[in-house]
């Protein structure tokens, strides 16, 4: 009898994890925001091709931006919740400065997404971000060699979008609140050393910054102006003073 309910189950957990990632890959097909300044960078995956763009915060309006990126999907590697994709795009080359024709090129590209599925929480490898290949197989190549990197861009979907915007008004957080933000940028800071510049470094710390305060039970989806004027207000604490300081003297150590 115990050998029987042992099997059910066993089956039961199988059934359930195996829904989980057929769930999870139809997932990935979907529109995703990353905050940046004032506005989103927007992620549109499809079956065979992935835009990037922009987005303002209110997604009621129409978007204004033309596509920053249009990537026709060659290849995909799907394993273990993370999802690779091998694009390819054209890009314009001015030859004319040397006597040669202009033309467009393809180039190709890596772009790796890790989708926590029990979570519903979707994140971007920078390192992907920074790919830039000339032809397939190195890209292939790459995808294959590479180890999922630690330093990711959180993506939010319209219904993540959505619970963030419940939270706490960030322009409401108290000063023990703040002074906890910022001790936790600095643990984070210490914990998950960035010791290589990317292209998309700006991006990866906007992330970063708007994860630990929605870790703090605030909105994250504010903008820029917003979380300055919080840094204004409680600038000449004596306690906030020092934090900071610890934050600029890490930020100073990577750039050197």
């Amino acid at each position: 009898m115990s050998s029987k309910l042992s099997k059910l189950t066993n089956l039961i957990i199988f059934i359930l994890f195996s829904s989980q990632v057929i769930s999870g890959q139809n997932n990935i097909y979907n529109e995703w925001y990353t905050p940046v300044r004032n506005k989103f960078l927007k992620f549109i995956i499809k079956n065979d091709s992935i835009i990037l763009t922009k987005q303002s915060f209110n997604l009621n309006e129409e978007s204004k931006y033309s596509p920053e990126g249009l990537f026709k999907i060659e290849s995909k590697i799907f394993k273990d919740n993370e999802y690779s994709f091998l694009v390819s795009e054209k890009v314009f080359i001015d030859k004319d400065s040397i006597n040669e024709k202009t033309e467009n090129k393809i180039q190709f590209k890596t772009l790796t997404f890790n989708l926590d599925v029990l979570s519903n929480k979707f994140y971007m490898s920078i390192n992907t971000l920074d790919s830039t290949f000339i032809d397939k197989e190195s890209a292939m190549s790459f995808l294959n060699a590479k180890s999922t990197n630690k330093f990711r861009i959180k993506l939010f979907n319209k219904n993540t979008i959505e619970e963030e915007a419940l939270k706490k008004d960030f322009n409401e957080i108290s000063l023990n609140d703040y002074k906890k933000y910022l001790q936790d940028i600095i643990e984070f800071d210490r914990t998950y050393k960035l010791n290589r510049k990317y292209k998309f470094n700006y991006i990866y710390k906007e992330s970063v910054i708007r994860d630990l305060i929605s870790k703090n039970g605030y909105n994250s989806l504010v903008s820029g102006r917003t979380i300055e004027k919080i840094v204004e207000k409680y600038s000449n604490e004596i306690e906030v003073k020092k934090l900071m300081e610890e934050i600029a003297a890490a930020s100073k150590e990577l750039k050197n």
